[in-house]
């Protein structure tokens, strides 16, 4: 096949990993992005040049359009605003300005990456492709990333598997399954319920047929034998024959059940903390914390970044000493611990089998396969080297290595932060049925929603328990997404606005405020819901057939009243939206 795309399109590439000069600073990299305005003065001097030689009218018109293109690239790379820009952008991504002219190799790979991003932002592609860009993103880095997305002039593709981030800043969704790639007009979440909306109409519809075909087929094997109905059922079978068969989209959602091996059961406290600090240089990050975690809780550490939810995870799995102050740990208790870096400590010049074989030396290589078979390793995958795995699945790989070995407790810092959305939801499952005590670091409200059933928060520098899970948490603090709940400081952004979508805004204090937001929602769902029925109707009766039909009254009249409901939820929501309105600016 082929990929076309219009002459002179500039197209910025975001990987996954990338391979940087670590004797530069971010400045350094920054700086390239401009290079490029030393290559089009160049080629606006050389076509001024020939122009001046060129007598035939056409060349003249092309290569004028060739300058006018150029002086509208190098008004969009902003010569005139280069320190400015660089500035912008690498505070936007969290950089200190005391740390512009570091070089790159006093930073960690994350932040190499982000100098990277940055890069790339101040080129200003006309086509940005970017390959999970916020996996090494902060909270506040990640909101002033969306919305320089939401305003970026130009074509954005994404691979992620961040649905808040997905559902921030795109308008459409690929998704790409079994060799097919299907097309939704809509941000990720919605998409998939379209996705699901369609199979359950075209799974009526196939089960629909199936009856009438096999209705059809039994009044011909009744009647072919008879003479007198033999014309009969010779019609019955052209019928039959010209139907066009309905066939069901396959999936490639894997049915698959893991189990995280439990040990011994422990004791009835599993952790006791007493009086305990953890500071690094000046800054103390923990101080005097008392803290009793029973056998089998299951707690979610949230809250604001550098408070220590990281640390407190650590020194919980014996990996980070402590200042002062004791973790005593309860009998029996054997800790699983998944750190933010876990993919990143597998040995890349082995085979997969291999590292899962050194976790589990006594099992099976026909169980070893099983297991990396569950975490989506099939066939020739499990012989790879770890050198060629992505983020994630080297992520999969360390889980299926957790997976082998029997602990009582489970630690897992940001466990989401490399997966696929189907590696998430096959993570959670297991958790879901894991019979021990459960701790979790992460910021994916979608991932630890009944998931947890105590939160511990992280805030300005202490520590409290909420004996209530991650929904009745964000509930009770008014807002919906969790990441805002982990800034340092409360930014000036408003993503999207109210209007645009009433689901993403944040809710309102009073009761009657929020009581207006949900009937907006839920009036949102069904409109939805009727516009994508009234299509799928109308697309049905465009068949020439369709009036010869039997239902074709009944189908008919199911269509005017899908029609006028939907007319009478649009104004219901445009009187709720106006009202929302009005109760906005009087505030």
């Amino acid at each position: 096949g082929s990929v076309e795309m219009p002459s002179r399109t500039h197209v910025g590439y975001l990987a996954q990993t990338v391979d940087l000069n670590l004797d530069l600073t971010p400045l350094d990299i920054c700086a390239q992005a401009f290079a490029e305005l030393t290559l089009i003065d160049a080629e606006i001097s050389r076509i001024q040049e020939e122009l001046h030689h060129v007598h035939d009218p056409d060349e003249q018109m092309k290569l004028a359009g060739e300058l006018s293109g150029l002086y509208e690239r190098q008004a969009l790379l902003g010569a005139e605003q280069q320190t400015g820009e660089i500035e912008k952008v690498l505070k936007g991504m969290g950089f200190a300005e005391n740390t512009f002219k570091d070089p790159l190799h006093t930073f960690s790979g994350g932040w190499r990456m982000r100098v990277e991003l940055a890069r790339l932002l101040l080129v200003r592609p006309e086509v940005l492709l970017l390959d999970e860009p916020t996996n090494h993103l902060d909270i506040e880095s990640i909101l002033w990333f969306e919305k320089y997305l939401t305003t970026y002039e130009s074509t954005v593709l994404i691979v992620s598997h961040d649905q808040h981030f997905l559902d921030h800043v795109t308008t459409r969704t690929l998704e790409i399954e079994l060799q097919e790639i299907r097309d939704y007009p809509c941000p990720y979440q919605k998409a998939m319920e379209m996705k699901q909306e369609l199979r359950e109409i075209k799974e009526s519809a196939y089960r629909n047929q199936q009856r009438v075909i096999a209705h059809k087929e039994k009044l011909i094997d009744k009647f072919r034998a008879k003479a007198s109905k033999a014309k009969f059922a010779k019609a019955l079978q052209t019928e039959v024959d010209r139907m066009t068969p309905i066939e069901l989209d396959e999936s490639d959602d894997k049915a698959i059940k893991l189990r995280f091996a439990t040990g011994l059961r422990a004791g009835r406290v599993v952790y006791r903390i007493i009086n305990l600090k953890k500071a690094y240089g000046p800054k103390v990050v923990i101080n005097n914390l008392d803290l009793t975690i029973d056998r089998g809780s299951r707690i979610a550490f949230v809250g604001q970044n550098g408070q220590g939810k990281t640390t407190l995870a650590k020194m919980m799995a014996g990996v980070l000493p402590l200042d002062e102050g004791m973790i005593d740990v309860g009998a029996n208790v054997t800790c699983g611990y998944y750190a933010q870096d876990q993919p990143d400590k597998i040995d890349t010049q082995r085979r997969v089998i291999d590292i899962l074989r050194e976790a589990a030396p006594n099992e099976s290589e026909g169980r070893l396969r099983t297991i990396l078979g569950a975490m989506l390793f099939s066939g020739e995958d499990v012989d790879k080297k770890c050198s060629v795995l992505s983020g994630g699945e080297r992520a999969r790989l360390a889980f299926a290595c957790m997976l082998m070995t029997p602990s009582n407790v489970l630690i897992l810092d940001e466990p989401t932060n490399h997966l696929d959305i189907q590696s998430k939801e096959i993570l959670k499952e297991a958790l879901m049925e894991y019979e021990g005590t459960l701790i979790v670091v992460s910021h994916d409200i979608h991932f630890l929603n009944g998931l947890t059933t105590t939160t511990l928060e992280f805030a300005d520098g202490s520590i409290k328990m909420h004996l209530y899970d991650i929904s009745e948490f964000l509930e009770r603090r008014d807002i919906l997404d969790l990441r805002l709940l982990e800034m340092k400081s409360q930014p000036q952004i408003n993503t999207i606005p109210v209007v645009e979508s009433i689901q993403q805004a944040k809710p309102v204090g009073s009761r009657a405020r929020r009581d207006l937001q949900r009937r907006i929602q839920n009036l949102e769902k069904s409109i939805e819901k009727l516009e994508l029925q009234k299509t799928e109707l109308e697309q049905e009766m465009s068949k020439t057939d369709f009036y010869f039909r039997e239902d074709a009254k009944t189908r008919t009249e199911l269509y005017q009243t899908v029609s006028a409901e939907l007319d009478q939820k649009t104004k219901a929501w445009e009187s709720l939206i106006t009202e929302w309105e009005e109760d906005t600016s009087s505030k």
